[in-house]
């Protein structure tokens, strides 16, 4: 497999995998923020952070949140 190849097909599944983080319902965003228990001034780093769902979860508490992924075009939707 070509590596352009092999980059599309990453590409192709990262965003199969964001379509499921982005059907993480409000119910499941407070559960996360109530696991998670940050509080304002908090760090958190979000490795993999995809599209950012997680990250803006964290982010609503008032923690301070650096999210780190390979794909740019995610991370300018963070």
């Amino acid at each position: 497999m070509s590596d352009t190849a092999r980059l599309v097909r990453e590409e192709s599944y990262r965003d199969r995998i964001a379509a499921d983080e982005d059907a993480l319902t409000p119910d499941r965003r407070r559960m996360f923020r109530r696991m998670m228990a940050l509080r304002p001034g908090e760090r958190v780093l979000d490795l993999g952070s995809g599209r950012g769902v997680f990250s803006r979860a964290a982010g609503a508490t008032g923690a301070r949140v650096t999210a780190v992924d390979f794909s740019l075009s995610y991370l300018a939707e963070v």
